[in-house]
C-alpha cells in the first residue's frame, strides 16, 4: 500500500513523522507532500530529510493571498483542473497522477489534500490530529464555500475519513471520523524517538522562558477576519507595562510588525516541545484565539492560565 502524507505546518510535521514512525506498519510505502514556505520549515524539512522516515518528499507552496490576482487563478486552477494545480504548486512541477496513491491522509481539508482526493478518487483517506479544530465538529467540512466552489460543487463531499488520529482521545469530539485513534504520546515516549524528534524539530535556546511566565501568541490576523488590526494595536497598547514579564511568539505566517516591547522568542524551537518543558499551572498564554493555547492540557495534562481576545 501506498499513503500520501500531507505536511502544511510544523505541527501537523510533527504528528506526520509521529504518524510515520508509529501508526503506520512497515511495509507501508510513505510520500510526504509538505508545504515549505519559510525558513522554519524549511529547517525542519533539511532535518527529515537526514533519516529515512519517508520514501519520497515532494516540496510544495501556495500562492500567497495577497497576490489577489494570482489567488484567483489559482482558485480556478485548483476547481477545474486538480492535476494542472499540483503540478503548479510542487516544487519539481510532479505529474502525481503517474504515482499510485491508494491512501491520502487530511488535516482541515487543505488545497493540496482535496485536489489529491478528487485525482485519486478510490483512494481510502485517514485524518490526524491539526489542532482544536481536529477535536471538535468537522474541521474538513464546516467551511464557508467562496464563490468559485459553491458553483462548481462542494470540494470535500469524498473526504470520508476512515480513522482520526489524534494525540488526545479522550478530549476529542470530533464528528470528521466515528473512529478515534491516539498518536504515540510525546509524553511517554521512550528516549530514543524523543531524541530524534528533538533533532528533527530543533531544541534552541529556551531560557527566557524560566523567568517569564506571560507568554503572547501571535497570529495571521489578516487570515482570521477584517478589522483585527485595531483590536490588535489596542491589545499591544494595553501590554506594554508588563514588558518586563511577557515573551513574544511569532506565528509562522504573521506578516504583522509588532510595536510590543516584550522579548521575542527566536530560538526555533517548535511549540509543542515547549509546551512539555517550560508551560506549567503558572504560565499565562494570551493569543487571539489560537491552539497553541489548548497544547499544553491536550499534550501534556498541564493548565495554564488562557486568555482569548478575539471577540
Amino acid at each position: 500500500m501506498i499513503i500520501a502524507i500531507c505536511a502544511a505546518t510544523p505541527f501537523q510535521s510533527l504528528n506526520a513523522v509521529n504518524l510515520a514512525m508509529h501508526s503506520l506498519d512497515s511495509d507501508v510505502r510513505k510520500i510526504l507532500f509538505y508545504r515549505n514556505y519559510s525558513s522554519t520549515t524549511d529547517k525542519i524539512l533539511q532535518r527529515i530529510l537526514q533519516y529515512s522516515l519517508f520514501d519520497e518528499v515532494y516540496e510544495y507552496d501556495l500562492v500567497k493571498k495577497d497576490n489577489k490576482l494570482l489567488y484567483l487563478l489559482n482558485d480556478i486552477v485548483q476547481a477545474i483542473n486538480p492535476r494542472l494545480f499540483l503540478k503548479w504548486i510542487t516544487k519539481k512541477h510532479i505529474d502525481v497522477k503517474k504515482q499510485k496513491i491508494d491512501m491520502i491522509t487530511v488535516t482541515s481539508g487543505t488545497e493540496f489534500e482535496v485536489a489529491l482526493t478528487r485525482i485519486f478518487q478510490d483512494a481510502k483517506t485517514i485524518a490526524y490530529d491539526d489542532g482544536l479544530g481536529s477535536y471538535v465538529g468537522d474541521i474538513v467540512h464546516d467551511h464557508k464555500l467562496r464563490w468559485i466552489w459553491r458553483v462548481l460543487g462542494r470540494r470535500t463531499d469524498r473526504i470520508k475519513p476512515i480513522s482520526l488520529y489524534v494525540n488526545n482521545v479522550e478530549f476529542c469530539e470530533s464528528t470528521l471520523s466515528k473512529q478515534k485513534i491516539g498518536l504515540a504520546p510525546l509524553k511517554t515516549m521512550d528516549e530514543e524517538d524523543k531524541q530524534l524528534l528533538n533533532e528533527i524539530f530543533g531544541m534552541g535556546n529556551i531560557d527566557l522562558y524560566a523567568d517569564r511566565h506571560l507568554i503572547y501568541l501571535s497570529q495571521p490576523i489578516k487570515e482570521v477576519g477584517n478589522g483585527l488590526e485595531k483590536i490588535e494595536k489596542k491589545l499591544e497598547e494595553s501590554l506594554e507595562k508588563f514588558e518586563n514579564q511577557g515573551i513574544y511568539r511569532k506565528h509562522p505566517r504573521d506578516t504583522h510588525e509588532t510595536s510590543l516591547k516584550f522579548t521575542e522568542d527566536q530560538s526555533g524551537c517548535l511549540w509543542e516541545f515547549i509546551c512539555g518543558e517550560k508551560i506549567n499551572d503558572n504560565s499565562i498564554l494570551l493569543s487571539l484565539c489560537s491552539s497553541a493555547q489548548i497544547m499544553p492540557k491536550i499534550l501534556y495534562d498541564n493548565e495554564p492560565w488562557i486568555i482569548f481576545t478575539y471577540k
